[in-house]
C-alpha cells in the first residue's frame, strides 16, 4: 500500500509539473511581446551584482571604481546634446525629405505657416498624444494634429503657429516645425509608447536601446509657459526617465510624447470626421488579415465614443470569398453625427479583387503575401514597391467611380 501510494504520489507530482509547465508556456507565448521591461531589469540586475562583486574584492578594488564615474558622465552626455537628435526620429525625417523632397535643405525647407492659402486640399498629419492613464476616447493616447494654422491636442488643447514655441539644441526640441519632421512623428511606427499597440513592460526596452521614432513636443495646453525664454522649459534627462517608466501626462507636463497616429486610430477617419464634410474617402493600406476590417472597426468605434457619430458601411463587395479574392476594393456608407448631418463615406481596401486589373493578380498569385505586407517590413524591393503604387493607382480609379454613382447605388453597396 505505500508503494502504491509513492507511485501515485509521484504521477500526481509529474501531472502538476506538466500542466504548469504548458500553463506557462501557453502564457509566456501570447505575452512574451510585452515581458522587454523583465529582461532589461535582468540585465541591470545582472550588472549591478558584478559592479558590487567587483567592489567587495580589495585586490580588484580600483577596476570597479570607473563604473560610477563612466555612468556619471554617460548622464551628463544624455542631459546635454538636444534631445530630439538622440532619436531615430531625425534619420526618419531626412530619409523621409529626401524621398519627397529632393535637393531641398533642412534650412530652406517652408514652414507649416507657409502652407496657410496653398492650393489643394488642407494638409492634416495625425499624430498620437501619449497617456499613462486611459483618456476619454477608451485608450491610453489623445489626437495630436499637425495642420497649417497650428496643432491641436484633442481633448480641447489647441494653439496656431505663431503661439507655439520653437527650439534650440538646449531646449531639446526642433528649432523649426515643418512637414517632414510632421511626417517623421505621425508616422513613427515604433517608439517608447505605443499606445493601442502598447508592448508593456517592452516599452522601456525600446527606450533604453533608443529604438524609437517618437519625440517630446511642447504641449499646446501650456504654450504660455514657453514664452520667456530665460524660464521656459526643456526635454531634460527626467523625460527619458518618464519614458524608461511609462509616465506621460498630457494634462500637466510641458511636453507630451507624440508618435505614431496608428497607436491610437490608423486610418485618420476619427479626425475627417472631427471636420464634418459631406464626404470622406478613407485609404485602408493596414496589414489586417483578409476580411477581418480590425483598423475599420477600430475607427468606427472610436468615433463613436469621442465624437458620437454613427458610421454604416456595406462591406459586402468587399468581402473576400472561397477563392480569397472579393467582388470589389471599394465600399460606400453613411456616418450619422449626432445632430443628424450626414458624411457620405467610401471606403477602400488595399485587396486584390475582381476589378483588379489581371497584371497585378497574376503578380500577387506568384508573389505572396502582396499586397498584405507588414508595416515592419520596410525594405521591400523596387518592384514590389511598384506593384503596390499600381495598386493604389487602381484604388483611386474605383474610388472615382464610386463617387460619380447615385447617392442611393451607394446605399445599397452596388
Amino acid at each position: 500500500a505505500e508503494g502504491g501510494a509513492g507511485v501515485l504520489a509521484l504521477l500526481a507530482v509529474i501531472g502538476v509539473v506538466a500542466a504548469v509547465r504548458q500553463l506557462l508556456t501557453q502564457e509566456f507565448k501570447k505575452r512574451w511581446s510585452r515581458l522587454g521591461g523583465v529582461l532589461l531589469l535582468l540585465g541591470l540586475l545582472l550588472f549591478a551584482g558584478k559592479v558590487a562583486d567587483d567592489q567587495a574584492n580589495l585586490e580588484r578594488f580600483f577596476r570597479g571604481t570607473w563604473v560610477p564615474i563612466v555612468a556619471a558622465l554617460w548622464l551628463l552626455a544624455l542631459e546635454f546634446p538636444p534631445a530630439h537628435r538622440l532619436t531615430l526620429n531625425g534619420v526618419y525625417r531626412k530619409r523621409l525629405a529626401d524621398t519627397f523632397m529632393p535637393g531641398v535643405r533642412y534650412s530652406e525647407e517652408p514652414p507649416w505657416h507657409a502652407y496657410v492659402h496653398a492650393d489643394g486640399p488642407e494638409l492634416v498629419l495625425c499624430g498620437t498624444a501619449h497617456a499613462s492613464t486611459l483618456q476619454f476616447g477608451g485608450l491610453p493616447a489623445l489626437g495630436f494634429t499637425f495642420r497649417p494654422h497650428g496643432v491641436t491636442l484633442h481633448d480641447g488643447a489647441s494653439a496656431p503657429w505663431r503661439c507655439f514655441p520653437t527650439g534650440s539644441w538646449w531646449d531639446g526640441f526642433p528649432r523649426a516645425w515643418i512637414v517632414s519632421r510632421s511626417m517623421a512623428l505621425t508616422g513613427a511606427a515604433f517608439a517608447s509608447a505605443m499606445g493601442r499597440q502598447s508592448f508593456g513592460s517592452t516599452n522601456s526596452l525600446l527606450a533604453a536601446l533608443n529604438l524609437r521614432l517618437g519625440m517630446w513636443v511642447p504641449n499646446p495646453r501650456h504654450a504660455d509657459w514657453f514664452v520667456d525664454p530665460t524660464t521656459s522649459p526643456r526635454v531634460h534627462l527626467g523625460y527619458f526617465a518618464k519614458e524608461l517608466l511609462n509616465q506621460y501626462h498630457p494634462q500637466r507636463d510641458a511636453f507630451v510624447y507624440v508618435a505614431d497616429g496608428g497607436h491610437r486610430e490608423n486610418l485618420g477617419l476619427v479626425e475627417q470626421l472631427r471636420e464634418r464634410p459631406s464626404e470622406t474617402i478613407v485609404l485602408d493600406a493596414s496589414g489586417d488579415a483578409p476580411g477581418t476590417f480590425t483598423t475599420l472597426k477600430e475607427a468606427i468605434e472610436l468615433a463613436g465614443i469621442e465624437l458620437g457619430v454613427e458610421i454604416d458601411i456595406d462591406l459586402a463587395s468587399v468581402m473576400p470569398r472561397p477563392d480569397d479574392e472579393a467582388p470589389d476594393c471599394v465600399a460606400a456608407g453613411f456616418a450619422t453625427h449626432a445632430d443628424g448631418f450626414v458624411t457620405r463615406v467610401i471606403y477602400a481596401k488595399a485587396q486584390i479583387s475582381d476589378t483588379t486589373p489581371l497584371v497585378l493578380r497574376q503578380y500577387a498569385a506568384a508573389h505572396p503575401p502582396y499586397p498584405n505586407y507588414s508595416t515592419g517590413d520596410q525594405y521591400l524591393t523596387k518592384v514590389e514597391f511598384d506593384a503596390l503604387v499600381e495598386l493604389g493607382e487602381h484604388l483611386a480609379e474605383r474610388v472615382d467611380s464610386w463617387r460619380a454613382a447615385k447617392p442611393e447605388r451607394i446605399a445599397t453597396g452596388q
